[in-house]
């Protein structure tokens, strides 16, 4: 196991900034249709952001000031972000990201959940890059299958036997799978996301606490998180996303 310190590349910034000032615009006219994505002075002022607005020195600190390792695996090596809580009775928690998202997602929440101000349960906080995904290397043909493989290696290579499993998106679906290769190891496992459909045959003890939920027949408007999901399936020149950082 490797321990790593985060350090930016002045010169990949540079040339950030260098591409982000080569954008080619789209036209008024042809942006200025929903079918073609997200309106173009929302994805100009995204653009704005990230050239000028963004705080790159504050971000590499916040990310250096944070507990960095890469664990070795039997295909790739695992980059995470640890977060050990200081209480005894500390619960490990794997907490897996899916796209388009990073570790830094739980950055925040790893600091409440290993300290918490209010007397409730501390957890240890494990937060790894899948492969591909920030310091965690690309490799072709990984299933959230055999992710669910490595990730159970990279647990297994920090000390924690049994622990508790988080996850949305694609980390839905690489729990889901760490849960049915490993179920002794998990002791409980939350998605944010679930892929899936009702069972065909309910047993007689569980219909009461079953209830049926309304589902849409068209795309709902709940604002800018929802084109997530709908405008990716049109043609889209500009960018479909949700809104820019803070």
């Amino acid at each position: 196991m490797e321990r790593l310190e985060f350090r930016l590349d002045d010169s990949a910034i540079t040339d950030l900034q260098r591409r982000l000032d080569a954008t080619r615009w789209l036209g008024e006219d042809t942006a200025s249709h929903e079918q073609c994505g997200a309106p173009l002075p929302f994805v100009r002022d995204l653009c704005a952001h990230w050239r000028n607005r963004f705080d790159w020195n504050a971000f590499e600190w916040s990310i250096r000031g944070r507990e960095q390792v890469r664990v070795p695996t039997s295909v790739v090596p695992i980059h995470a972000m640890t977060h050990d809580s200081p209480h005894a009775d500390a619960v490990p928690i794997l907490m897996l990201h899916g796209w388009p998202s990073a570790f830094l997602e739980f950055a925040d929440v790893a600091d409440r959940l290993a300290r918490p101000a209010d007397g409730g349960p501390a957890f240890h906080v494990i937060a790894p890059s899948l492969p591909g995904y920030g310091f965690s290397p690309y490799v072709p043909g990984l299933s959230p299958r055999r992710i669910a493989t490595l990730m159970l290696e990279m647990m297994h290579a920090l000390g924690h036997e049994r622990f508790l499993i988080q996850g949305g998106n694609w980390g839905s679906s690489i729990g889901t799978e760490m849960a049915r290769q490993a179920p002794e190891r998990v002791i409980g496992l939350h998605l944010n996301t679930v892929n899936g459909s009702a069972p065909r045959r309910i047993a007689p003890h569980c219909r009461p606490r079953i209830r049926p939920l309304p589902i849409p027949t068209r795309p709902c408007s709940a604002g800018p998180i929802s084109t997530y999901w709908h405008r990716p399936r049109s043609a889209s020149p500009t960018l479909s996303t949700i809104r820019p950082p803070a």
